[in-house]
């Protein structure tokens, strides 16, 4: 993972690659391109053929989140559907994720696993963009903020992390400790993941090398990782 990445369920972490992930409704796809992941049990692939359009939604809505372990729902325009059910709200984590609520109950996790993973006192039904020791500290410059618009891939809500602090620990203004990052979910529930900036200089967790990313269903019985 790295710098300018994106997710169909996509992601570039900004290291000059795109990869993707792609929801095919629970159907298992028999061959995949180079470098594609998946299927998981449900039928999500990863493929390589994204796009990187970055969205600025810093002239969106700012969100409530703030520091290591703070979170926030927010309203959906739209049902979003993910792993089989419907959602019309999200609960967006400081700490690099957002999850759909039940019957998950922990929306902010400053530690973070490989997925799947059913332990009652971590999160599900979660999208993982960036998980790691992250934090947003609004006083230092770090807001997490939403948007709504449209490309070609259709209508989307973009979640953009803007200037977190990885080490949660490391928090001072402009430092270079700080990472851009964001999620667009489509109307159709395609999730495209996007990463600006995702260099750090404490190198464990620079272009997302201790980050875990990636998609779990409802009770932690099914993900897919990348």
């Amino acid at each position: 993972p790295g710098l300018n990445d994106t997710w169909w369920y996509m992601w570039d972490f900004g290291d000059g690659t795109n990869t993707g992930w792609q929801s095919q409704g629970g159907t298992t796809i028999p061959t995949f391109p180079e470098g594609d992941i998946g299927p998981d049990k449900y039928g999500h692939t990863a493929d390589d053929g994204a796009t990187y359009s970055w969205v600025d939604a810093t002239s969106g809505t700012e969100t409530s989140v703030d520091g290591y372990s703070g979170y926030e729902e927010v309203d959906l325009p739209w049902a979003f559907e993910f792993y089989g059910e419907k959602y019309t709200s999200v609960y967006i984590s400081s700490n690099g994720f957002i999850d759909f609520g039940d019957p998950n109950t922990v929306h902010a996790y400053t530690s973070n696993y490989q997925i799947p993973d059913n332990y009652a006192y971590r999160p599900n039904n979660a999208i993982y963009v960036l998980w790691d020791y992250l934090a947003v500290y609004n006083d230092y410059g770090g807001y997490v903020y939403t948007k709504e618009g449209s490309d070609s891939y259709g209508d989307y809500f973009c979640i953009e992390w803007y200037q977190a602090s990885i080490p949660y620990y490391y928090y001072t203004s402009g430092s270079p400790y700080q990472v851009t990052f964001e999620v667009l979910l489509y109307e159709d529930g395609l999730i495209k993941m996007q990463y600006q900036d995702t260099y750090t200089s404490y190198s464990y967790y620079s272009y997302g090398g201790s980050a875990t990313v990636g998609i779990e269903n409802q009770d932690g019985s099914d993900a897919l990782q990348y």
